[in-house]
């Protein structure tokens, strides 16, 4: 059973009407803890904690990723302990991406869509294409193929 819980009354996330989502279970973890959201939009505590972590019990040098991307959903079944670089492999496209695609971006040389992916920390060129949607098909077979469960696309 999940619960949606309201931030501290004089966090900015509260007066904007925002709620986190957690598993009934975990409410006796929390029950006793103020939370704000940090600048890149994760729940913390007063202490200075964040939620995911304190949910997963997450060890040193360990990550916790959101599976679904939504850092306000903190459900176990949202939540995954990972590396590091498991991690940055479930982040969604850029902002600042002008192609609609992530691992999608126009070459201005060529006058082609490249498609390309990062893998052990460098990027792996798949190739020049006509369209973008054609370059986004590539960048996700790579993705599934190198990426496995921390896929995103």
């Amino acid at each position: 059973m999940k619960m949606n819980c309201k931030f501290s009354k004089r966090s900015k996330a509260f007066r904007d009407g925002l709620k986190f989502l957690i598993d009934a279970e975990d409410f006796e973890k929390i029950k006793n803890e103020s939370f704000c959201l940090t600048l890149k939009g994760y729940v913390y505590s007063g202490k200075n904690k964040l939620l995911h972590r304190m949910i997963m019990n997450a060890p040193d040098g360990m990550d916790v990723d959101h599976i679904n991307g939504d850092k306000l959903d903190n459900r176990k079944s949202n939540l995954r302990i990972c590396t590091r670089q498991e991690n940055l492999m479930n982040v969604a496209k850029k902002k600042n991406n002008t192609s609609g695609f992530k691992g999608v971006c126009f070459d201005k040389q060529s006058q082609k869509f490249k498609a390309q992916i990062r893998i052990d920390g460098k990027q792996k060129f798949l190739g020049l294409f006509e369209k973008a949607e054609d370059a986004h098909e590539a960048y996700k077979k790579a993705a599934v193929k190198l990426h496995g469960e921390f896929h995103h696309f």
